[in-house]
């Protein structure tokens, strides 16, 4: 009898082993995760109903459906790719995510596990397409707390749902956020997103949090400020707080251009362009030299260069052709040949092919040189004649066209400092006097015919 129940015991704990062994998975070769042959041992994991173990991928991989992480743990290995053909879920049951190398999920996340249960580390990524839903206290954490690269990157292709009472996320000293769609919290109240100091998040549609003692926490301290928001910012629960210290994407461009750039260059991303300079380049007596940088362009037209001199109203001076799709560093220049005596100030507009537009800080040069008035073209052939003055003239300008003999054959008067003057004369040589409260400027004009 005693011989029985040892025989009996011995079985059981051979069978226990084999189960606890048979919940343990590694991939082995690259291709479709329910394919056994793809994994250490000749069987596949189950897409969900696992319970405890582990899931190792080692190899690039993806599955057909949706994949649910139940009680145990799911490693992405740092180089490889898993891309999850559908939703993933990461159940309240202890489970644990952990991403090295990169995890794609072309539907929705949920998940409802501890904190810090889903870790992207430095050197991983982590893409969701689908909308994004988070249900336990700071259940996803991005980065650790130690200086960049590597970064550990997580991209919100929809919007994300702090969705129960105390659902929270981490965006830590290396880890970088994009949220291309809305960030809202529930009525459960206490949902938290905290960035810690050297931590980035961009959320590119409106931040909405409801919940009684709901707050975003920007442990950023100092310019940049590492959050950045581009469409609006409410708070209307009670007690709910979202930190001061936030900027636009006006912001982010100047103040934090390479997360801008790293934004721009993801998938999909809301911003077009990434510009990542544009400054005033050579300054002489006659003209001003405007620069700008692209890393990369997503279905790019055109840009608009404008000018102002008061730094409210702008007018376009040029148009210069962009490269469409690239992630290809470009270089763009375009001269001012009428510089005005005094600021003259600087916007860009980026045209994308379907007509959205995106418009960019402003710069300023500051003009200095005699007071003049070019006059072109000049011989003229019978057409518009262009007067441009480098100042502001205060008042009326008069302009006077008369023949050699003194005799008046044209006239008119403005008070812009960049006038076309259309001219019908017979050919010849004319003289053409420009006049105002400050200055007089007398030159010889040539009619060709």
């Amino acid at each position: 009898m005693n011989n029985l129940k040892t025989g009996l015991a011995i079985a059981f704990f051979f069978l226990v082993l084999v189960s606890a062994n048979a919940q343990t998975y590694t991939s082995s070769t690259d291709g479709a995760f329910s394919t056994g042959s793809n994994w250490a041992g000749g069987t596949a994991p189950p897409l969900s109903g696992q319970s405890f173990g582990s899931v190792t991928v080692q190899n690039n991989m993806n599955t057909s459906g949706s994949y649910t992480v139940g009680s145990f743990a799911l490693s992405v290995s740092s180089g490889k790719t898993f891309t999850i053909n559908g939703n993933l879920t990461l159940s309240n049951s202890g489970g644990t995510i952990d991403v090295y190398g990169t995890l794609i999920v072309t539907g929705t996340l949920t998940a409802s596990a501890n904190p810090g249960s889903f870790f992207v580390h430095p050197g991983g990524q982590v893409i969701i397409q689908g909308a994004a839903t988070i249900n336990n206290n700071a259940v996803i954490k991005i980065g650790t707390n130690a200086a960049p690269p590597p970064y550990a990157d997580m991209v919100f292709e929809s919007n994300v749902a702090l969705a129960s009472g105390g659902a929270g996320m981490t965006v830590n000293q290396n880890g970088r956020v994009a949220v291309y769609g809305n960030l809202t919290s529930s009525t459960g109240g206490g949902q938290s997103l905290t960035i810690n100091n050297g931590g980035q998040m961009y959320v590119n549609g409106n931040v909405a949090f409801t919940g009684g003692g709901d707050q975003i926490t920007n442990n950023n301290s100092t310019s940049p400020f590492g959050l950045y928001v581009n469409g609006t910012t409410t708070n209307t629960g009670g007690g709910a707080t979202t930190t001061s210290n936030k900027g636009t994407k006006a912001d982010m461009l100047s103040g934090d251009p390479s997360f801008y750039s790293w934004v721009a260059s993801q998938p999909g991303s809301p911003l077009p362009v990434t510009l990542t300079e544009f400054k005033i380049g050579t300054q002489n007596a006659n003209s001003i030299q405007v620069l700008w940088t692209t890393a990369s362009e997503l279905n790019f037209d055109y840009f608009e260069l404008e000018k102002s001199v008061n730094n409210t109203e702008f007018t376009k001076i040029a148009q210069v052709a962009g490269h469409g799709t690239t992630k290809v560093q470009h270089e763009y220049s375009f001269t001012d040949q009428d510089p005005m005596i005094g600021s003259n100030f600087y916007r860009l507009k980026a045209v994308d092919v379907d007509g959205h537009t995106e418009t960019f800080n402003v710069i300023v040069a500051n003009f200095a040189a005699q007071k003049d008035i070019s006059v072109y073209p000049n011989p003229l052939t019978n057409g518009n004649l262009h007067i441009n003055l480098n100042f502001e003239t205060g008042a009326a300008t008069a302009v006077t066209i008369s023949d050699t003999f003194g005799a008046t054959k044209a006239s008119a008067t403005f008070t812009e400092s960049n006038v076309i003057f259309p001219i019908t004369l017979d050919p010849g040589v004319y003289v053409i006097t420009i006049v105002n409260e400050s200055y007089k400027e007398v030159k010889r004009l040539v009619i060709n015919r």
